[in-house]
């Protein structure tokens, strides 16, 4: 029986296309048996480019010491011994929305973990061109059909409220008033699922 553990970040949260990323993966065996022959597996997403590798092992363990591409690795980690590897790459010029990097450490046959929830790192950052908005309009519908058109009044500092769940699953709630146009907008927004509600301005019935 051994706790195999892997842990992967590269301490950021945002990226932008062309930005060289370099990711941290520490591989443990918390015990109490030895183990020979555990995997340990990074497939890079196509958003990142030109990956390489080198690790590092301490507390007598063994494994690959470098490398370049997807790391598929096989190491020997005595109770209490860890290889931390050290990943640089890219992200691509085309790259948009998230960034999600998965790593992997998988125990040989013969060997119980009796933790396999913590046999899976994943880091996930946004990418810069994936932040946007949302706008629109609170105004008069004079013709109840939805659409603005001319000669439709805006109407000006009525309440609208934002609520919703990013990517990375954090919610997320924002407020803001009309301009004098009826024109409200939310900014700086990650891709998720958003909603947005306005306060029923006095003297106007909802249509």
């Amino acid at each position: 029986e051994a706790d195999l553990q892997i842990t992967k970040t590269d301490g950021r949260e945002e990226v932008v296309p062309g930005d060289s990323l370099s990711y941290t993966i520490v591989v443990r065996n918390t015990g109490p048996s030895d183990v020979q022959g555990a995997t340990v597996q990074d497939n890079f997403p196509g958003e990142l480019t030109n990956a390489t590798y080198t690790s590092v092992p301490s507390g007598n363990a063994s494994g690959s010491t470098s490398g370049s591409g997807n790391i598929s690795d096989e190491v020997n980690l005595a109770a209490g011994s860890q290889i931390t590897y050290t990943v640089n790459a890219v992200v691509s010029q085309n790259a948009a929305g998230s960034l999600t990097n998965t790593a992997t450490v998988t125990a040989p046959a013969g060997i119980t973990d009796p933790v396999p929830s913590n046999n899976t790192a994943r880091d996930t950052d946004a990418i810069d061109q994936a932040f946007s908005s949302i706008s629109g309009f609170v105004y008069l519908d004079r013709n109840d059909n939805g659409i603005r058109e001319t000669g439709e009044q805006g109407l000006a500092n009525v309440r609208v409220a934002l609520s919703g769940t990013n990517f990375l699953q954090n919610s997320v709630t924002q407020q803001t008033q009309t301009n004098t146009d009826g024109l409200y907008q939310f900014g700086d927004l990650l891709p998720g699922t958003y909603a947005v509600e306005e306060t029923q301005p006095a003297l106007f019935p909802d249509g």
